[in-house]
């Protein structure tokens, strides 16, 4: 039997463990991540289907309002664009019926996360 020492361990791959992890290895700390899912990320997920990438995770953040957020995003390197706010909208309801909505400006603005290639 194999074993190891961690100075950490961090349980649960999501936004919080993996920024845990982050911050402990920036101070030159040992680190095990666990995670149950065979994915990281918790509730960040875009999956594809026929290259379009459906938000299913948190992913808009408001800078002027959650500034600590923000600085979290460029600490990681992680890339935001200004929310669209302009043209229509169309989703499909639970009930299988689509809607069309036309975009409105956000106050304070909303931003997005870029979604990254990997996590």
């Amino acid at each position: 039997m194999h074993t190891e020492q961690s100075d950490f361990i961090v349980i649960g791959g999501g936004l919080s463990g993996i920024y845990a992890a982050f911050l402990l290895t920036e101070k030159k700390r040992s680190v095990v991540l666990l995670e149950a899912r065979s994915r990281l990320g918790g509730r960040i997920l875009s999956p594809e289907h026929q290259d379009f990438f459906a938000d299913l995770g948190p992913s808009w953040y408001w800078p002027t309002m959650n500034p600590r957020v923000h600085s979290l995003i460029q600490v990681l390197g992680l890339t935001g664009y200004p929310q669209f706010e302009t043209g229509l909208g169309r989703f499909q309801a639970r009930d299988g019926h689509t809607e069309t909505i036309e975009g409105y400006p956000m106050e304070p603005p909303g931003w997005r996360l870029i979604r990254p290639r990997r996590l």
